[in-house]
């Protein structure tokens, strides 16, 4: 220990001693160096948020009557998601001015109505390529986690001169943003 005492004192730069064997600190006149200094900047990031609107679950409907009646119960029900913080609205019409049956014959989309938990009574449904679209769901804020759930009923007035066979068209639903 006596040689770590005596080496310690003849430096002139502060020293320390590390298992009894002195070593120099090593540095500018023994006096701390300042750090450089730090700057900043700064700029803008962005993220870019779209619309985001579907409507899911819809599946064929069919009603069964013969001519001269009213049928009901054929029920569409689907699930609309939207992003829009201003909301939606659901239509639907006809994607065509007739439901087509055997042969020639046809039945004006007159005959086909629909109805809603937010309009229901009965509406007849028009050309959806003319316009003729029916609210049938609305909403003044984004849907829900998961989605909103609907349910439109159906009905059908069979004229008395229908000819017996399948008359099809398609439904045609639209989901728009506020």
């Amino acid at each position: 220990m006596q040689l770590s005492r005596r080496i310690a004192a003849r430096l002139a730069a502060p020293a320390l001693i590390i298992g009894g064997i002195g070593a120099a600190m090593i540095g500018s006149g023994g006096a701390a160096s300042a750090a450089p200094p730090i700057t900043s900047s700064s700029t803008t990031a962005t993220v870019n948020v779209g619309y985001v609107e579907t409507l899911t679950g819809l599946q064929p409907i069919a009603l069964t009557g013969i001519p001269g009646s009213t049928v009901t119960g054929a029920a569409e029900v689907y699930n609309v998601t939207s992003n829009d913080a201003a909301g939606y609205v659901v239509s639907v019409g006809m994607a065509g001015p007739n439901l087509v049956g055997p042969g020639s014959a046809v039945l004006p989309n007159g005959v086909f109505s629909v109805s809603s938990a937010s309009h229901p009574s009965y509406n007849t449904l028009g050309n959806a390529l003319a316009g003729g679209n029916d609210a049938v769901a609305s909403k003044s804020t984004a849907s829900g986690t998961g989605g909103d759930s609907y349910t439109d009923s159906y009905e059908a007035i069979i004229p008395t001169t229908a000819v017996p066979g399948a008359y099809t068209g398609t439904l045609q639903y639209q989901l728009a943003g506020s």
